[in-house]
């Protein structure tokens, strides 16, 4: 029997408003995979993650969760289904890191909020994998940037979720946490089974820890694993100027200005 795939994208067409900004998208991502979508600015890379997550209707097209169709889910399923988490997030002063991971995990808590014995073991799981032991009592507004976004990973650990989508997690991080931050989610696509989506700028961190590449390129949208990608030119596609190419033997894009 064939296992059914995580995420199924089939002809997809997401936009604004009954608008259509990019179309005919057909991909498709499994658990204990590491997806990175990549794209130049306004191609629509948000718009595809958020369409994916339910947070923005999509135009036309099917998306299939775990073998089906999105609309077979309410909001509540989808949110328990996926983790969505977005580049920046709202730094609210005195809330504690625990109470982030608290947050994550009401769904399973008693009515009156209270979480299980098990959680508080999944939170104590989650925030050592993600270097934050300790963690719990410190104030998350004033966390830097790198345990910022590793505490929201966390929270996406004790929320769960068998689908994890990041809009360009590394964005405002520095060399370090670049790395950092991607290897602890291949770590975690890897070892808890997650199928993880994450739109990246950053080309050389993005091949070292993607399984497949999506590409939303001028052209039409392609994927292929990072090997595919490159042997056969797909990133050219990528930018409208023509002088903007990639190097596969120096692993970046190169600039012809003709002088």
């Amino acid at each position: 029997m064939t296992q059914e795939h995580a995420i199924e994208l089939k002809g997809l067409c997401i936009g604004y408003a009954g608008t259509e900004i990019y179309g005919n998208i057909t991909a498709h991502a499994d658990k204990g995979e590491m997806i990175c979508l990549i794209g130049a600015n306004g191609k629509g890379k948000s718009t595809l993650l958020k369409t994916i997550a339910g947070l923005q209707n999509k135009i036309s097209g099917e998306i299939l969760l775990n073998g089906k169709d999105d609309s077979f889910f309410n909001k509540k399923e989808r949110s328990t289904l996926i983790s969505f988490l977005p580049p920046r997030f709202p730094r609210i002063p005195n809330l504690k890191v625990m109470d982030i991971m608290g947050i994550n995990c009401y769904h399973k808590s008693n009515w009156i909020g209270q979480i299980k014995d098990s959680e508080k073991k999944a939170i104590t799981e989650a925030l050592g994998m993600t270097g934050l032991a300790g963690f719990e009592n410190r104030d998350s507004s004033k966390l830097s940037d790198g345990e910022l976004q590793r505490c929201m990973i966390a929270g996406s650990l004790v929320k769960d979720s068998e689908i994890i989508i990041f809009d360009e997690p590394t964005a405002f991080l520095d060399i370090s946490n670049k790395f950092h931050i991607s290897y602890l989610l291949k770590k975690l696509a890897y070892e808890k089974n997650k199928c993880i989506i994450f739109s990246s700028h950053d080309l050389q961190v993005s091949m070292d820890v993607s399984d497949r590449i999506w590409i939303m390129g001028n052209a039409g949208f392609t994927e292929g694993s990072p090997y595919e990608v490159l042997e056969g030119n797909k990133l050219n596609g990528i930018f409208s100027d023509s002088r903007i190419r990639y190097d596969k033997d120096k692993n970046k894009f190169v600039y012809n200005n003709g002088i």
